[in-house]
């Protein structure tokens, strides 16, 4: 399934722009603008707003699979947001390497340390490709994180809990959520 045809299916589903033109003659597409890049984000975000972006990035996947979409891609670059007064807007974009459904996928070998190994390896893609890739991103964000001990704690139960090699073992990212929130408070 094309980009375009797996973003209109999103609809706005997990933050995906909006598509409201395409161009067949020169291949391109009018869509949202959805803000500023993750990464250039948590440079200058509080602990606190780290924590809870995240929390908005595992519920806009979650929107996602409910759509059967896997991203198979999420990393800090393919995530922008939208920065408001009291509240920001994530949005996870380049639907790329997206599947629907769970589907075998025979691209050869990948190795970039963010896709999940049966990704990577052109075996079945399901919503925990995504929770791996999710995990990832925490350690990413981790880096970015040195003035609460608690949360590198709670980052890195949450890298173990989402990096499992075996698909099988991850915790669904509704879990992840769960945790994440009870843990909210004590990022300040």
């Amino acid at each position: 399934m094309s980009e375009v045809k797996i973003q209109r299916k999103l609809d706005g589903a997990g933050g995906a722009p909006r598509i409201h033109a395409v161009c067949q003659e020169d291949s391109s597409v009018i869509m949202d603008y959805t803000g500023i890049t993750y990464d250039k984000y948590i440079n200058y975000a509080t602990t606190r707003q780290k924590v809870h972006t995240l929390v908005k990035i595992a519920e806009a996947l979650c929107e996602i699979h409910q759509k059967n979409i896997f991203h198979n891609d999420l990393k800090i670059d393919n995530i922008t947001i939208t920065v408001e007064e009291k509240d920001s807007t994530v949005h996870i974009i380049d639907f790329g390497k997206a599947t629907d459904h769970e589907k075998y996928i025979n691209r050869g070998k990948i190795s970039r340390y963010w896709i999940a190994p049966e990704f990577a390896s052109g075996g079945v893609t399901s919503a925990a490709s995504d929770t791996y890739s999710f995990g990832q991103l925490v350690r990413d964000v981790r880096d970015y994180i040195t003035d609460n001990g608690l949360i590198l704690e709670l980052f890195d139960k949450i890298v173990d809990m989402t990096t499992c090699e075996d698909p099988l073992h991850r915790v669904p990212l509704t879990e992840v959520v769960r945790v994440m929130n009870e843990c909210l408070p004590i990022a300040n």
